[in-house]
């Protein structure tokens, strides 16, 4: 028996098997598609720099790079500039050898510029916790099916207590403690700049409200199909959950950066794009721009904007 977030640490990133160190992506068209490999997202990213930084000699960070499209994309439009581009991902996965790589932050000296991340944080393995019979109970994975037991980490109850989650009997939540940690890493390394965040979640008072999520949020991804079973062909399928975006922008004020912007894509890629949205055609994507701009994916992904002065 283990717990949720071990059995996804397990399936997700296992070395041989992991779902997410396949050689090919699975945001490469196969089970999902993000928005950041959309032309009109380079643009507004592309925008969003040219607005805050007078002089374009800056670090820009993707952490969780994917299959690097985004980040090739971004590097074409400022070829004679100098912006240093970096990725962080288990494995690489494209050629461009001008962009420098990394398989962990821990090789990662300093920042001045931008740590961007698209849909990283609804990545990272999570635990379940439900209420029973009046009491807090965490659910464990054995032979495959759910199990409830007693809470295996002191620091579950206390972000319970510290986010003022109130579970109703039979409500569950998600609570993904290593991105409160993983923020905390991207604040350090930053010394100037923006955290650029941008993934599918809700404030605290949303996420953990019973009357929107008495389930929780954990959905499944294959071949663009969504379910809420992670034990339908555990290691092919994405398993994943909407992010506390209160935990992030907290903890990146606790280390002393400043909120931005908390809204949607939608709103980003407006702000960013307004003047040129008349000049922009129709790009060849599997994503519209109208949904981008006006659909259901420009309205679901929100973007945290924190900076260090």
């Amino acid at each position: 028996m283990e717990n949720f977030a071990s059995f996804l640490e397990r399936v997700l990133y296992d070395e041989k098997r992991g779902y997410y160190l396949k050689k090919e992506h699975p945001s490469s068209n196969i089970d999902y598609i993000t928005a950041s490999s959309h032309p009109i997202f380079s643009i507004a990213v592309e925008k969003f720099i040219k607005k805050n930084f007078k002089k374009l000699d800056l670090d820009f960070l993707d952490f969780g790079a994917g299959d690097g499209t985004f980040l090739i994309n971004l590097k074409k439009k400022f070829e004679k500039e100098k912006i240093k581009f970096i990725a962080i991902e288990k494995i690489k996965r494209f050629n461009d050898e001008e962009i420098i790589f990394y398989k962990s932050i821990e090789d990662l000296k300093e920042i001045k510029g931008i740590i961007f991340s698209f849909e990283l944080f609804d990545s990272l393995p999570f635990h379940l916790v439900e209420r029973k019979n009046g009491k807090l109970k965490e659910i464990y994975v054995e032979n495959n099916k759910f199990v409830l037991s007693n809470i295996s980490s002191e620091e579950i109850l206390k972000y319970v207590e510290k986010y003022e989650i109130k579970l109703k009997e039979g409500q569950r939540i998600e609570v993904c403690l290593l991105a409160e940690k993983l923020y905390e890493e991207f604040s350090k390394k930053l010394k100037k700049g923006f955290i650029l965040t941008f993934d599918y979640g809700f404030k605290s008072n949303v996420l953990y409200n019973y009357s929107f999520f008495k389930k929780g949020t954990l959905m499944t991804h294959k071949e663009k199909k969504w379910e809420r079973d992670p034990f339908i062909e555990p290691y092919k399928t994405d398993i994943t959950c909407a992010v506390n975006f209160t935990a992030l922008k907290r903890r990146g004020e606790e280390e002393g950066l400043k909120t931005r912007n908390f809204y949607t894509l939608s709103q980003f890629i407006v702000e960013n794009v307004f003047d040129d949205l008349k000049k922009i055609e129709n790009f060849e994507h599997p994503i519209p721009i109208y949904d981008l701009i006006f659909g259901k994916v420009g309205e679901d992904v929100k973007v945290l904007i924190q900076e260090k002065v």
